[in-house]
């Protein structure tokens, strides 16, 4: 059974106006969202940087203290850059 939308006191231009402004919108918002998870200076957290790395805390522990991966420290908080982590995934030459 086909469902209906009945839309009272607006016009069609007027729907369809509201329509193309609400899909920019979300256009928009994941952009930036996209945007901001590729920004090399991006500042992740230790779970966030295990997941992307695909490790454990004590492994990316480990390569922290290894110097194989920059940490950054925010006073009691640590935090890895994503262009950190990206030249760790990287093969040495």
């Amino acid at each position: 059974m086909e469902r209906q939308i009945i839309i009272h006191d607006i016009t069609k231009d007027e729907f369809f106006a509201a329509l193309k402004a609400n899909i920019q919108n979300e256009i928009n918002v994941l952009r930036n969202d996209l945007n901001q998870q590729t920004d090399p200076d991006r500042l992740l957290t230790i779970d966030e940087a295990c997941e992307y790395l695909g490790v454990s805390r004590v492994t990316l522990w480990k390569y922290s203290s290894e110097g194989k991966i920059k940490k950054h420290q925010l006073g009691s908080k640590v935090y890895y850059k994503l262009s950190s982590l990206e030249a760790a995934l990287k093969p040495n030459k």
